[in-house]
């Protein structure tokens, strides 16, 4: 019977200490990221990476600034070995507690989605203009304990590559390299080389 209440006492314990290093970051309203993603050509002599004997293969310098709007962890897909982690990111009107409030953002099946019950005074175009499901591909292990450290509504700043990963098993993950897509196919695959916590 003891092993029983200690294992219990031991599960609400790390339960309780789990929801507490992860809860969501309450924010003011307004804006609160106005830069937008900065992408740029690659240097042509670039070459590709090796990532767990697969090929990574930049396509764009990329740079963000955004508000975590969700994250997800992911372990048992294809993708998992290469991206464990993809996080929901917005800037612009997307990053104001003033639009988010009426809106719920969840993640599934490497998508996201994005829904509300009342009129918003955002339009469905800006939401997916100024957000983005970002598959995150961890460049060591150091940006990997900076991803797992991250919690919703924190502020981050990402560099890397938007990439395309050939596998050696056959087939590739592309990235999106524009911000206005929608649907399958528009996700960001970002080789992250550099992750902060802002605030």
């Amino acid at each position: 019977m003891k092993i029983h209440y200690y294992l219990i006492l031991i599960f609400f314990s790390y339960s309780c200490f789990y929801y507490y290093s992860n809860r969501p970051i309450v924010r003011p309203v307004g804006v609160l990221v106005s830069q937008q993603p900065i992408q740029g050509q690659i240097n042509l002599n670039l070459k590709p990476i090796v990532f767990k004997k697969d090929i990574i293969q930049p396509l764009a310098s990329y740079e963000i600034t955004a508000r975590v709007l969700s994250k997800k962890k992911y372990w048992l897909d294809k993708q998992s070995k290469y991206s464990p982690w993809d996080f929901a990111l917005g800037w612009g009107q997307m990053s104001d507690t003033e639009v988010l409030k009426d809106m719920k953002v969840s993640q599934s099946g490497r998508f996201y989605f994005v829904s509300w019950d009342k009129p918003l005074s955002i339009s469905t175009e800006s939401i997916f203009e100024q957000s983005a499901n970002t598959h995150l591909i961890p460049a060591n292990s150091l940006v990997s304990t900076v991803l797992k450290k991250i919690r919703i509504g924190q502020l981050i700043k990402f560099k890397g590559y938007l990439a395309r990963i050939d596998m050696k098993s056959g087939g590739e993950w592309k990235s999106s390299l524009v911000r206005n897509d929608m649907g399958n196919g528009a996700c960001e695959l970002l080789y992250v080389q550099h992750a902060q916590i802002l605030e």
